[in-house]
């Protein structure tokens, strides 16, 4: 059986089974997402999906890989932000605290796995832009935070966040050949994220109904960036996979909806860190879809900017104009929001 098959079906039985085990234990601990005016479940349900996927991952590549420092890297990286996101989804931790820990767990992905942005590509058809280390460590920096806090907030309807996480894998195992993450630990990772699909979406009533937490959504936020730098990064003057432009499509509506709401929110006053109900999916909620036929919405046209990406890359489209199409398409986002808030009532 090919290794990356037992590292699907690993990923997903033990999954299920943690799934299984900490559901229970999260109501003694308190580790629990409680009903309130913003979050419109009926019942408390326990933030423990982060816990059982990074588990899945931390034993299937504890008995199937042999250790090296580049995977060991990734498993302390993406532990700090699970073990971090879990006392954030029980204390509610500052956003000061947030940052530093995802600065954190950054570095160990930059310092560890040498694995960094040095390379963004022909985007302004001037030729490529080249990085030192240092602007290249910010950048990087900037680029970790930004996905992990994308998929943070994009985790706000079931099945989402890991619908689109799991379409991402899809597409770039189908359609790519070098990316490194994916293969060593991007399947055993996709096999996890259906068994927690099972149990979030509620398909059957033999599993608990788990949400990802702070946790989860933050580890599939790590895990995406690091896949998309290890692809598309340049070694040795050849890129891998694709194009750095063709990153962004593979992330496009976590990204988009992001840097929308962020910049409403600063231009209303308010912190970029306080959550409200501007999203693009209450936005579709709002205009009367309901939470599945939204969630599948989202993650169809997060699959058609992923495929989008590829179909450019493989008929060689020049990255500036990737990279321009990529932006009239968010300034179309931002409108449809605009004008869908107007005509709901809601405000922008």
């Amino acid at each position: 059986m090919p290794e990356t098959l037992v590292q699907i079906i690993a990923g997903f039985f033990i999954t299920l089974a943690v799934i299984w085990v900490s559901a229970p234990l999260a109501h003694k601990i308190k580790l629990l997402d409680i009903p309130d005016h913003r979050k419109q479940h009926s019942q408390a349900i326990p933030l423990t999906g982060g816990i059982a996927i990074y588990s899945a991952l931390l034993i299937v590549l504890g008995t199937t890989r042999p250790a090296d420092t580049y995977l060991t890297s990734f498993l302390v990286a993406s532990g700090l932000l699970v073990l971090f996101g879990a006392l954030d989804d029980r204390n509610q931790l500052s956003v000061r605290h947030r940052i530093v820990l995802e600065i954190m767990a950054a570095s160990v992905m930059i310092f560890g796995a040498d694995l960094w942005v040095g390379n963004l590509g022909n985007l302004l058809g001037v030729g490529a832009i080249h990085m030192p280390f240092w602007a290249g460590y910010l950048f990087t920096l900037v680029a970790i935070f930004g996905v992990v806090n994308a998929i943070n907030m994009l985790d706000g309807i079931d099945g989402l966040a890991g619908g689109v996480t799991l379409a991402i894998f899809i597409v770039l195992a189908i359609f790519t050949e070098e990316a490194k993450g994916l293969v060593i630990f991007g399947f055993a990772l996709s096999g996890a994220l259906l068994a927690f699909l099972i149990s979030n979406t509620g398909v059957t009533r033999w599993f608990p109904k788990v949400f990802l937490g702070d946790a989860g959504s933050k580890l599939l936020g790590l895990t995406i960036v690091w896949i998309l730098i290890e692809t598309a990064r340049t070694q040795n003057g050849v890129v891998a996979s694709i194009h750095p432009a063709t990153a962004l499509y593979l992330i496009a509506i976590p990204l988009m909806d992001m840097v929308d709401t962020t910049i409403g929110r600063v231009r209303r006053g308010h912190s970029p860190f306080k959550a409200d109900r501007t999203h693009l999916h209450h936005v579709l909620l709002a205009m009367g879809l309901t939470k599945s036929t939204v969630a599948v919405t989202v993650v169809f046209l997060s699959l058609a900017f992923n495929l989008l990406g590829i179909a450019m890359t493989r008929m060689n489209v020049p990255e500036f104009f990737q990279f321009g199409f990529f932006f009239i398409s968010f300034i179309g986002l931002v409108l449809f929001k605009k004008r869908s808030h107007t005509e709901s009532g809601e405000m922008g």
